[in-house]
C-alpha cells in the first residue's frame, strides 16, 4: 500500500492545516498545465490528489472517533469547505482573448469549474487551489464562470451532494467605434447643435423674452432631431 503521507512529504502526526499547507505546495508545482500536459506529471497530480482525499478521510475518521469517545452518543465533525479566493484577471473581454481564473478553496477535496458561453456548458475538473487560462472563442452578451466545490468523504457519491457554488461573470468588451457611435450621445449631441442654432438665429430675427426664445428653440430643436434620427436609417432606437 501507498504511503500517501510520503507523496505529500508530511509526518503522519501532521495537523489538517500542515496537511492542507502540503497539498496546495504540491498541487502547484505539479500542475499538468505548467508542464504541458506531461505524462509524468499527470500521474504525478492524480497521486497527490489521491493522497490529500485518503488522508483527509482518514483524518475525518480519527476527529470522529475521537468525537464518540468522549461523547456518549455518537456524531462526527462535519466539513464545511469555504472559497478564501476567486477572481478573473480581466471583468471584459473580446472573443479571442484569454484570461486567469484563481481560485483557492479551504477544506474541500471536490472542485469543478464550469464556463458557460451561452451556447454550452463547459466543465473542467480541478484542484481545489490554483489558476487555469481560459481562451474565450465565442460568447453571447455575457460569459458565466462558476466554481463548484465540496468535501465528499471516501465511499461517498458525489451525486448526492450539493455542490456549493461561486459565479463570475465576464462581459463583451465595448469597442471604441460602438461607443463612438452611440445612438442616444449623438441624438442628444445633434439636439444640443441644433438649439444652439437656433438660439443664435432667432435671438438676431425674433423679438421675444429669453425664456420664451430657450422654450421655442428646445421645441423646434426636439422636432427636427426627432425628424433626423427617423429619417437616418443606419440608426437604431434602443
Amino acid at each position: 500500500m501507498k504511503n500517501y503521507y510520503q507523496v505529500l512529504g508530511i509526518e503522519e502526526g501532521a495537523t489538517f492545516d500542515e496537511i492542507k499547507t502540503a497539498y496546495k505546495e504540491y498541487v502547484v508545482k505539479f500542475h499538468p498545465d505548467k508542464h504541458n500536459g506531461d505524462v509524468f506529471f499527470k500521474e504525478r497530480f492524480q497521486e497527490i490528489q489521491e493522497a490529500y482525499e485518503y488522508i483527509s478521510n482518514e483524518k475525518q475518521k480519527t476527529n470522529s472517533i475521537y468525537s464518540k469517545s468522549k461523547n456518549t452518543s455518537y456524531q462526527s465533525e462535519a466539513i464545511f469547505p469555504k472559497v478564501t479566493e476567486y477572481s478573473a484577471s480581466q471583468k471584459e473581454v473580446e472573443e479571442g482573448e484569454i484570461i486567469t481564473i484563481t481560485w483557492n478553496i479551504e477544506d474541500a477535496n471536490i472542485a469543478i469549474l464550469q464556463v458557460y458561453n451561452g451556447y454550452k456548458w463547459i466543465s473542467y475538473n480541478i484542484p481545489i487551489y490554483g489558476s487555469k487560462e481560459i481562451k474565450i472563442i465565442e460568447f453571447k452578451d455575457s460569459l458565466d464562470i462558476i466554481l463548484c466545490y465540496a468535501y465528499i468523504p471516501k465511499g461517498q457519491n458525489l451525486a448526492d451532494y450539493n455542490l456549493e457554488k461561486s459565479q463570475i461573470t465576464i462581459t463583451r468588451k465595448k469597442s471604441k467605434e460602438e461607443n463612438k457611435n452611440n445612438p442616444w450621445l449623438n441624438f442628444i449631441i445633434s439636439l444640443i447643435g441644433i438649439w444652439i442654432i437656433l438660439y443664435s438665429i432667432g435671438n438676431d430675427l425674433l423679438h421675444l423674452s429669453e425664456d420664451n426664445l430657450k422654450s421655442i428653440c428646445f421645441i423646434i430643436s426636439l422636432i427636427i432631431a426627432v425628424i433626423v434620427k427617423l429619417l437616418d436609417k443606419k440608426s437604431t432606437w434602443i
